[in-house]
């Protein structure tokens, strides 16, 4: 079995002790993650020179006052949702900067947001997430912990507190979902795949999931983005595949370079 972009099995079920009221995305650390992958953006960008248009000065300070202007209207939530896109595959990085050398700024500080970015998940996969995991139920739970993973995490925080707020009142459960043991005894080791800077299932997890399993061997992609079908590898592939064919689990510690860079 291979797994690619996995979260941390626990956090994704039912959390570890104390997160009971918070969502699957605070307890998996998604906003940490994508702020991680946005300050890489920054340092690729900068190290690229004129290959990026978001290069000249300091990226993270010009973004910072961007964010700032964008909070005083209600330019927020369409901000950010151009960069949690661009996130996802680093092949839209060049366009993300061009985007943001376009954007307004203030040096001023920022103000709180009020219309932040949600994703908009789709009904197939609210019909199996709400299930599967266990989401506060009270939106008195999600109001609860806006504030502080806003001061936490100011771009992402709000993002990551209200992506599963759609499963408030979801009308079915699952009586027999499953939500461990994880590490029963296999016949072969579970290769987990995850990328180095990936926004949706950070790296973490995957090594918590492969420790959750017992004789998982995470394999890293070097590189940015949701999942290594966003990073292609001609080192990873063949890892997966002598995997699959021969059995044969990658040693320890492997990480495969990714076929391209964001800024040739």
């Amino acid at each position: 079995m291979t797994l690619d972009g996995t979260l941390d099995l626990v956090a994704n079920a039912i959390g570890k002790p104390g997160q009971e009221k918070q969502p699957v995305d605070v307890r998996a650390g998604v906003a940490g993650a994508q702020e991680e992958e946005l300050d890489r953006f920054f340092a690729v960008c900068a190290a690229a020179g004129p290959e990026c248009a978001f290069s000249a000065g300091d990226p993270k300070r010009k973004f910072a006052g961007i964010f700032a202007h964008a909070s005083r209207g209600p330019g927020v939530a369409a901000l950010m949702k151009t960069v949690t896109s661009a996130l996802y595959q680093s092949g839209r990085w060049k366009r993300l900067a061009q985007t943001l050398a376009a954007m307004p700024a203030d040096p001023g500080p920022a103000v709180p947001v009020l219309d932040p970015y949600v994703p908009a998940h789709s009904p197939g996969f609210l019909a199996v997430q709400c299930v599967d995991s266990d989401n506060p139920q009270s939106p008195a739970d999600y109001a609860a912990l806006a504030a502080g993973e806003s001061a936490r995490r100011p771009y992402f925080g709000l993002s990551a507190v209200f992506s599963m707020a759609q499963c408030v009142g979801w009308p079915a459960r699952d009586e027999d979902r499953y939500t461990g043991p994880w590490n029963r005894p296999r016949k072969n080791p579970v290769l987990v795949l995850n990328n180095r800077f990936d926004p949706a299932t950070p790296l973490a997890d995957a090594r918590a999931t492969a420790a959750e399993l017992g004789d998982g061997r995470v394999l890293e992609v070097d590189g940015y983005g949701h999942t290594s079908l966003d990073v292609p590898s001609a080192c990873a592939s063949a890892a997966v595949m002598r995997y699959l064919t021969d059995l044969a689990a990658p040693p320890v510690g492997t990480t495969c370079a990714p076929d391209a860079v964001p800024f040739p």
